[in-house]
C-alpha cells in the first residue's frame, strides 16, 4: 500500500510531469499530441465542462503523476480553481518501475475524489 493523504493545490501551482533517476511521469502538451490523441483531448475537455473532475489528481510534492490531461485543462479553464489531490508520501524518487504498479492499487483503493 501507497502512504498517501488529501491535500489541496492551486491549479495553477501544480507541475505536470515528474523525472528521476528511476522513474519517469511524461507528459505531452496538447499541441504535441498525435491527432488521434487530440480528439480523446477534446472530449475531456467536454466531460469537464458538463462534469467536472470525477476521478482523483494523484501527486507527489506538487507534481502530477496521474491525471496530467485534467490538470492541463483545468489550468486552461480556470488556474485559480483549488482541486484535492491524493499526495503520494513516500520518496518517490527511490521507487523503481516495479513500484509504479502500486499506483494503480492506490487508484482502486481512494476511488472517486468528490470534488
Amino acid at each position: 500500500m501507497i502512504n498517501h493523504s488529501y491535500t489541496t493545490y492551486t491549479v495553477e501551482d501544480l507541475k505536470l510531469g515528474f523525472r528521476c533517476k528511476n522513474v519517469h511521469f511524461s507528459w505531452k502538451p496538447y499541441k504535441d499530441r498525435f491527432e488521434s490523441h487530440r480528439k480523446d483531448y477534446d472530449r475531456l475537455i467536454v466531460s469537464i465542462f458538463h462534469y467536472g473532475i470525477l476521478k482523483p489528481v494523484i501527486t507527489y510534492q506538487g507534481h502530477v503523476l496521474i491525471g496530467m490531461r485534467r490538470v492541463e485543462i483545468l489550468q486552461r479553464m480556470s488556474p485559480l480553481q483549488s482541486i484535492k489531490c491524493c499526495e503520494i508520501l513516500e520518496d518517490v524518487t527511490q521507487w523503481t518501475t516495479k513500484d509504479i504498479d502500486r499506483l494503480d492499487e492506490l487508484k482502486k483503493q481512494i476511488g472517486e475524489v468528490e470534488y
